[in-house]
């Protein structure tokens, strides 16, 4: 191979790939629960094509922890599960869903993108705030001759810090802060469809659609008199309905001429998703909902896992630069004696 071809190939490679590791944390972050998933992957994943991922996910254990207003209580359960599973160095993925996403399309004569980024990114945050009290990260998902297409996410500084701060438990290890949905444009099984993930929760659908023109949308609905649940099923049903309908309106421009080939995958945390899948069948004019071929919570880890482990090392990710850095370098050093 000649050096050129070796040190690009070297750059774009992904050290958490090469690294050995096999066992994860995914902890995934909502308004007052965090679902937490305990996975092996079946072999190294330096050895797993993009296209077999799902498949190769073991689920050990899973739970939902939940904390109201009180991040403290999710610190203790971490410190449980790291004595019960007698974790002395694992790995943890932490996923987010409160943040600000933007695509952005930059002409590829730009001159530095990078600095575009940091010149530009105040422009994206709410009105009257500064950048110093926000976390941005980018990734380009797409170019083509003329252009360099990226997706921007911000958040807020002090939730990202608070997050690290929940997860610093002797035995683990944070390599990864990020929102999970953003990653299904790149799941190999189900690349170059129209895609449409559901999160249910109790106040709100989150949703994410991706479509074979690379186009990548987030949104979130919530769902109107979701409090009054008690006065009947009928009630929380018509909810959900008019929130999914809500969202087939946001996406009209996108799925009009193609909603029967578009793939829909819910997913809740708790025991309702079956009914979900059928008011979904009643919105959206498709039977492509998830389809029995797919393990659905393991779809939603191999979306987690997918451009962390399988690709390069430049995806989206909020950790602080400082712990990062100094996380990154642990890995790396203990993957070089692995390699040595």
């Amino acid at each position: 191979m000649p050096n050129n071809v070796f040190t690009k190939y070297i750059k774009n490679l992904s050290f958490f790939r090469i690294s050995g590791i096999r066992k994860f944390i995914v902890l995934d972050i909502h308004k007052d629960v965090a679902e937490l998933y305990y996975v092996q992957i079946k072999e190294p994943l330096y050895r797993i094509n993009k296209s077999k991922l799902i498949e190769s996910i073991n689920l050990l254990f899973s739970e939902n922890i939940y904390f109201g207003n009180d991040l403290s209580l999710v610190t203790e359960h971490l410190k449980q599960f790291v004595k019960k599973y007698e974790l002395y160095e694992t790995y943890i993925i932490i996923g987010i869903n409160d943040f600000r996403f933007k695509t952005i399309k930059l002409p590829k004569d730009a001159e530095d993108n990078e600095l575009w980024f940091e010149e530009n990114t105040d422009k994206f945050l709410p009105e009257g705030r500064v950048s110093d009290d926000f976390i941005f990260s980018y990734e380009k998902y797409f170019e083509d001759e003329d252009n360099d297409y990226y997706y921007l996410v911000i958040a807020r500084r002090n939730y990202i810090e608070s997050l690290t701060k929940v997860c610093q438990v002797t035995g683990i290890t944070i390599i990864k802060i990020s929102p999970i949905p953003l990653q299904l444009h790149l799941i190999e099984i189900i690349k170059d469809k129209y895609k449409l993930f559901l999160s249910f929760r109790e106040e709100k659908i989150i949703y994410t659609f991706s479509d074979n023109k690379h186009n990548l949308i987030f949104g979130e609905t919530f769902l109107s008199n979701i409090n009054s649940v008690i006065k009947g099923i009928e009630l929380k049903n018509n909810s959900i309905s008019n929130g999914l309908t809500e969202i087939k309106q946001n996406l009209s421009s996108f799925i009009n001429e193609y909603e029967s080939e578009l793939n829909i995958f819910t997913v809740s945390n708790n025991k309702d998703n079956d009914n979900y899948k059928s008011i979904v069948k009643s919105v959206f004019f498709t039977e492509n909902v998830n389809p029995d071929i797919l393990n659905i919570e393991k779809l939603k880890l191999a979306i987690a896992l997918n451009n962390t482990f399988t690709g390069k090392d430049d995806s989206i990710n909020l950790l602080p630069p400082d712990i990062s850095s100094n996380n990154y370098e642990l890995l790396e050093k203990k993957t070089s004696l692995r390699i040595v």
